[in-house]
């Protein structure tokens, strides 16, 4: 007999974008809605939940997730279900774990996976990471986006030339092999290695693979700063011609200087039908390494920098702006390092300070200082750049065409609040204090609209038939500054998160296959 429970007397946001809340009640039976609307409470065997003013939301849908790794670690995923997110959209940026080749793990986990609590990658194939995924147990549903950067590596390793035709066939077979393995979409990650390097043909191929098996595409681009119009505008050539669904990856104009461009990015994103993910932070989180302009360290790695000709080169860069690449975003002429933070590295005592900061204790010039922190870690350090007034954040959250996603890194310190406080804070600070959004815009572009973009047919809303990925919030709790308003949260029917306990042996999450 399928286990049944009554949500009584809430407060419900169905996740439909024009739906008014009403109150009302929920049945669900398993992992499913059975009924929506006004119910009786006489049911024989069913357990009855009252609201006392809470509302019951659509289980939270995080666009961009870099927690690919994170069911096979001790903390799981606790961060992003304490936070309302029932489904995860992983292998973002075009750095993911699957298909892989055997012989290129151990480079591709040194250079590229963050936060990996795997002593070696037990697996090749997409089929087979879902395979040990379901071994483990996922917290909550996972989507997999296959990342075109690996895919170029398990072809092209290090080497910048562009791919032959029989390249380009072997990069259409793998392709295909993972979308049939349950590849739900495809990302891309412009401005990281390897992929800086594809060229149009490649990007092409991959295009015309998304569009043929009906994949959506999030795409960092190429740069978010000066150039990033231009970069929008060659996702616009390669887009054109198909009905490829594109989704623009955390989306920010990077610096002052470039703010001007906001309208125009916004209006180019509206008139091609893309849509987009956004943080509420004015500050990221991702490697060091982005900082050092892309044709100066893969020909011996980041021993390079040891070379003080190469580095005097880059110094130059840092204090002119004079790169011949305006694709890479030169982030220390354009933010200084004041706001370019150190927030992972093997030194604790300096972590969390600025390089400007570490410099003055180091007595070092601050690029000096920056090239000697990725040596020592080996091109592990994270930082943590300031990049946009709230200002910008505002307009671009209020935008018709966002959705949210995290962007969430999983280092082990100094961990960037998105993490853990993205949805949260959306509520807060921007529907109940500043008025920014309604309450349902918000729980639109939290659920029903990141759905649309992934095609989800079963979730995203709460109506009859679709999966039980729920939320119980309390806006009393949030404003009163007692907790962040999460207080329970249902993945496929089983509470994750009840009255605020975490249950971390439960594993009711599933893989969402295309």
């Amino acid at each position: 007999m399928a286990a049944k429970t009554l949500f009584k007397n809430f407060i419900i946001i169905t996740g439909q974008q024009n739906a008014e809340p009403y109150k009302g009640d929920l049945l669900i039976a398993d992992d499913r809605i059975i009924k929506i609307g006004q119910i009786g409470a006489d049911l024989p065997g069913v357990r009855v939940i009252q609201g006392n003013q809470r509302f019951i939301f659509p289980g939270f849908i995080d666009l961009h997730s870099h927690g690919d790794l994170m069911n096979f670690a001790s903390e799981g995923l606790s961060s992003k279900l304490k936070q309302g997110i029932t489904t995860e959209v992983v292998g973002q940026c075009g750095v993911g774990l699957a298909p892989i080749r055997e012989e290129l793990k151990t480079s591709w986990q040194n250079h590229m996976i963050i936060r990996n609590p795997l002593s070696e990658i037990p697996w090749n194939t997409v089929a087979e990471y879902f395979k040990k995924l379901q071994q483990v147990g996922l917290d909550n549903n996972l989507i997999y986006f296959l990342p075109h950067g690996l895919l170029r590596y398990n072809i092209k390793r290090e080497s910048r030339e562009s791919m032959n035709p029989r390249e380009l066939e072997e990069l259409k077979a793998l392709t295909v092999r993972s979308f049939k393995e349950g590849a739900a979409g495809l990302s891309l990650g412009l401005c990281y290695y390897p992929a800086r390097y594809a060229d149009s043909r490649e990007l092409k191929t991959i295009f015309e693979l998304a569009d043929q098996y009906n994949r959506p595409i999030s795409i960092h681009l190429r740069s978010e700063a000066t150039g990033i119009l231009e970069a929008l505008d060659e996702i616009i050539r390669l887009a054109e011609g198909t009905r490829v669904r594109v989704n623009i990856s955390h989306l920010k104009v990077i610096g002052s200087s470039n703010e001007a461009r906001l309208a125009q990015l916004l209006e180019k994103i509206d008139d091609n039908g893309f849509s987009f993910d956004s943080y509420p932070y004015s500050y990221g989180n991702t490697t060091l390494e982005i900082i050092i302009p892309p044709d100066f360290i893969r020909e011996k790695g980041l021993d390079s920098l040891k070379d003080k000709k190469i580095r005097d080169e880059i110094k130059e860069i840092y204090k002119t702006g004079n790169y011949h690449n305006q694709s890479w975003d030169n982030l220390p002429y354009l933010l200084g390092w004041e706001n370019i933070y150190l927030s992972s590295h093997n030194n604790q005592d300096i972590t969390g300070l600025s390089i400007q900061e570490i410099s003055k204790i180091l007595c070092k010039d601050p690029a000096d200082t920056a090239f000697d922190l990725l040596l020592d870690s080996g091109g592990q350090a994270l930082m943590q750049d300031y990049f946009m007034r709230e200002e910008v954040i505002e307009k671009i959250l209020k935008n018709k065409n966002a959705s949210i996603g995290t962007d969430s890194l999983f280092s082990r310190t100094n961990q960037h609040l998105r993490t853990s406080s993205t949805y949260p804070k959306i509520l807060k600070e921007y529907v109940f204090k500043k008025k920014l959004l309604t309450l349902n815009e918000a729980i639109y572009k939290f659920s029903r609209k990141p759905a649309e973009i992934l095609e989800l047919k079963d979730r995203g809303q709460l109506e009859s038939d679709r999966k039980a990925d729920l939320v119980i919030f309390s806006k009393d709790e949030l404003l009163a500054g007692t907790g962040n308003g999460i207080q329970s949260v249902m993945v496929n029917g089983r509470f994750k998160l009840e009255d605020g306990i975490y249950h971390s042996r439960k594993k009711p999450g599933e893989i969402l296959k295309k």
